[in-house]
């Protein structure tokens, strides 16, 4: 089981953290008490046993510790040592910084194709760093989304840190033309504008910017692939097939799914001649997905985690409390994430595992 860089920069940070607990003598936190515990432990139970139930025990067991023990420790790890509003701005701005390097490389890359007009860049987009297009949106969306909320609802330090995202940081998620992102951005934006006082005006503003994004011709182009059904590059058509097979596979393994790294495997003998042909790891849906991977109990602990996101981001949000900005920002972020996991994916992959979980470590500390 190989370990990447962010897992060993995981690892090292539980154990500086252990280390500096033993030295101050100060105790650990009962995980029981920190919001979001019951759900994430729930899940973290459905991941262990979905390594037992998977025909790939070695890739299972490789993905339960970077997707989920490794990134639960970190959210453990956050939840517990950030005591102060400005400490959820640094970590951010990690993220920040990791995204401004996606993106301008992102940019470049679209830059250089257009200058030598490379052929079907709006169906085949560029990308850097990834191994998909989607996987630029799928990590860009939410920090854009947190992004905005600080430019409306941050301090002066976190409305510039905002901007300069927004301005170099988010001109990569339009360049690599990903469909599912730029839902899940456009619901966060609707979401940041309705709980805003001056929302007949920001939802105004986000009516007119998404008119003037369909008076883009490659833009109409992208979107307009979807409402073709005979169109090759339409990939709803590929989707629904995807999920149909699913569904078929899920009927006959409800309770576990096909395991951790088992979907290529369990969905191969329900698959339809002319419906894809994609190596698929994944269904393309978040639900699906946390069936598929985690079985049933997975998915109840997705569903329970997404509730309770909801519920304390709401509660938190009417309350109006000093960490406002970041109540905000995590509830837009969570939208582009639900939003665009009815499409994709945007949580099963090592830097989406980590910043999911990071979020939730983030809010849990805003909330205590």
């Amino acid at each position: 089981m190989p370990f990447t860089a962010l897992e060993l920069a995981l690892v090292a940070l539980v154990a500086v953290y252990i280390a500096e607990k033993l030295v101050s003598h100060e105790s650990f936190p009962d995980p029981r008490r920190l919001p979001y515990f019951w759900p994430v432990a729930v899940l973290l139970v459905a991941a262990t046993i979905s390594v037992f139930t998977s025909a790939e025990r070695t890739a299972a067991a490789g993905l339960w510790k970077a997707y989920f023990i490794e990134p639960a420790l970190g959210a453990y790890i956050v939840a517990d040592v950030f005591r102060a509003r400005e400490q959820l701005g640094k970590l951010l701005q990690g993220f920040f910084v990791a995204g401004i390097v996606v993106s301008v490389l992102t940019e470049m890359a679209f830059l250089f194709a257009v200058a030598v007009h490379r052929p079907h860049l709006v169906e085949d987009p560029v990308y850097v760093l990834y191994n998909t297009p989607n996987a630029t949106g799928l990590f860009l969306g939410p920090l854009v989304a947190i992004a905005a909320a600080l430019v409306l609802y941050g301090d002066r330090s976190e409305r510039g840190l905002g901007v300069l995202f927004l301005f170099v940081g988010a001109p990569g998620l339009p360049s690599s033309f990903p469909r599912g992102a730029r839902l899940g951005a456009l619901a966060a934006l609707i979401l940041l504008a309705a709980v805003n006082t001056r929302r007949l005006l920001l939802l105004g503003g986000v009516a007119a910017a998404s008119i003037v994004a369909l008076l883009i011709p490659a833009v109409r182009r992208r979107i307009g692939h979807e409402f073709n059904p005979t169109d090759p590059y339409n990939s709803i058509n590929t989707r629904v097939a995807v999920w149909k097979a699913t569904l078929k596979m899920l009927s006959h393994r409800p309770i576990f799914g096909g395991g951790l790294s088992g979907f290529h495997e369990a969905i191969a003998p329900y698959k339809q001649p002319g419906g894809y042909s994609e190596q698929l790891l994944y269904p393309h849906n978040s639900f699906l997905t946390f069936w598929t991977e985690t079985g049933l109990l997975g998915l109840v602990a997705f569903a329970w985690l997404l509730v309770d996101v909801v519920r304390r981001c709401y509660l938190a949000i009417r309350a109006h409390t000093p960490q406002h900005a970041y109540h905000v920002a995590f509830a837009a972020a969570w939208v582009t994430i639900l939003v665009h996991g009815q499409l994709d994916v945007p949580i099963l992959k090592n830097d989406l595992a980590w910043l999911t979980m990071a979020l939730l470590g983030m809010h849990a500390a805003a909330l205590r």
